[in-house]
């Protein structure tokens, strides 16, 4: 890849490309799940992210990335190499924190959307959120 070219799902004109530096971005982060159309659905219909890739390559291997409506970093949804122990990369969560200005209103807004918190809502005097919740990697119930 030449110094021009920027990796497909990267949105450019998020990027600093102003030469002092190099660029120094999260492209994405891989979660991997044991049904990849259900985890798709829970982060787009339940959590409202957007798909920012899609791609079946010509092997038949799927590649899925889901981003938040706001953030320019995105999540990978992988399914498990055939080779691989699947408990040893699936675990019953998979630790991803989340910043919103509007930390009960998103909290309200996802229960309504059916996401299943393991503890009730927390904001410390500091105003900002502890982890509130479990985002399943293998199956939609969190």
């Amino acid at each position: 890849m030449s110094a021009s070219e920027i990796p497909f799902g990267i949105e450019r004109s998020q990027l600093r490309l102003d030469g002092k530096d190099p660029y120094l971005c999260l492209h994405f982060a891989i979660v991997y799940v044991r049904d990849l159309d259900r985890s798709l659905r829970f982060y787009t219909e339940q959590l409202g992210f957007a798909v920012a890739i899609d791609h079946t390559f010509p092997d038949g291997n799927r590649w899925i990335e889901v981003s938040p409506p706001d953030g320019n970093a995105h999540i990978g949804l992988a399914l498990a190499p055939p080779d691989v122990e699947l408990d040893a990369l699936i675990r019953a969560e998979t630790r991803i924190w989340f910043i919103t200005e509007d930390v009960t209103r998103k909290y309200n807004e996802w229960r309504a959307r059916g996401v299943h918190f393991r503890y009730p809502l927390e904001v410390p005097v500091w105003e900002e959120f502890t982890h509130v919740s479990k985002i399943p990697t293998g199956t939609p119930t969190a």
